[in-house]
């Protein structure tokens, strides 16, 4: 997590600066102090908030305001698009005598943030989403523990709605994901009960489904939401000047193929040639994840490893012989070739699954 602490007074920006110094599980935390009410350590300073907001917000993935609820309320809202994209924000006072997780409190986890800092200050923490104040978990809050995406949001407000009401809803797992003895376990300490679907469940009597899987086909129940694990590395190799639109088309071919669901995706990867290609760049902006280039040494070792099949063709133009299944296949030691390479008319796309979701 990458997270910024804004302060308007000097007394804020001395607990900002404090603060800081105690946040770990954070991978970067910047300081943001208003110009002449500084702490007099390392900070940023900025003149007006709005104007900071503007240059920074799309930068962060938490804000911590130590300010009026009302500032961070006013100078927020024009940044604000939706629950799945928009970052969390916890606003404390200058005294740490309240922290409010304000906003994406379970996706962007600001309710677990707020806690965080309440433990670190002495705070008290003012969460207020129905159900952490009633002990429940929610489907939002799995997916924002577990990184998942969530497939529709108009559901998760009915799920969420019907779990609230303290209604029958249960957190299913996809069978087809051979994972129960990592999954389950690593699921538990979070809190968090899954059990594995079978289609003679009797589940006549709840009101809803939490379904997690990586597959596209649907359960024969009308309230189900879909959560979905990003377990899959996308190995990506193009002609130059081929567009973000072309590339989408490509890659939505893959998932189809294998009737897994893009919300899976985890990663794009391809050859250090491709780090300038902006339909890739583009891509990887418009979809949400990040992309890594391997150089040929990283390439080459993995096509050795793995006895990757080479291209003569390609090989002759940069120098490696294979680019979308040995840079999808670079991403990390537990890693599995789920879709060998497939060109889509001057793209080629692999895929890999990799984390806990790895089958046997």
């Amino acid at each position: 997590m990458k997270a910024a602490i804004i302060s308007v007074t000097a007394k804020g920006a001395a607990l900002g600066l404090e603060l800081a110094g105690k946040l770990h599980g954070v991978d970067t935390c910047d300081l943001f102090e208003k110009s002449g009410r500084q702490s007099g350590g390392a900070a940023n300073t900025y003149e007006r908030l709005r104007e900071l907001l503007q240059n920074i917000w799309n930068s962060y993935d938490a804000f911590i305001f130590i300010m009026s609820v009302g500032i961070v309320v006013r100078d927020i809202a024009p940044f604000l698009r939706h629950k799945s994209v928009d970052p969390a924000v916890v606003a404390m006072d200058e005294r740490a005598l309240n922290c409010i997780s304000l906003l994406s409190g379970h996706l962007g986890g600001a309710n677990e943030l707020a806690r965080k800092i309440a433990d670190l200050t002495g705070a008290n923490p003012v969460i207020t989403t129905a159900s952490d104040v009633n002990g429940l978990t929610v489907p939002d809050a799995v997916a924002g523990k577990l990184g998942y995406a969530i497939e529709s949001y108009d559901m998760l407000k009915k799920v969420n709605g019907c779990i609230v009401a303290k209604e029958k809803v249960s957190y299913l797992a996809d069978p087809r994901l051979t994972c129960a003895d990592e999954f389950m376990p690593a699921a538990k300490k979070l809190g968090m009960d899954f059990g594995v679907y079978k289609e003679d469940m009797d589940l006549s009597d709840h009101k809803g489904i939490v379904y997690i899987s990586e597959y596209c086909g649907k359960l024969p129940f009308a309230q189900t939401l879909y959560l979905r694990p990003r377990s899959v590395i996308a190995g990506i190799g193009c002609k130059r000047g081929v567009t973000h639109e072309d590339l989408f088309l490509a890659l939505g071919k893959a998932f189809s193929a294998m009737d897994m669901s893009i919300k899976c995706l985890k990663a794009i990867c391809s050859a250090w040639v491709k780090q300038d290609e902006r339909g890739l760049l583009c891509l990887s902006g418009k979809l949400g994840v990040p992309i890594y280039f391997y150089d040929r040494q990283a390439l080459d070792e993995t096509i050795k490893m793995y006895k990757l099949e080479k291209s003569e063709f390609v090989e002759k133009q940069i120098g490696v012989g294979n680019v979308c299944e040995a840079a999808a296949m670079s991403f990390a030691e537990k890693i599995q070739l789920i879709k060998s390479k497939e060109s889509y008319g001057g793209v080629t796309v692999a895929l890999a699954r990799a984390g806990f979701l790895l089958q046997a």
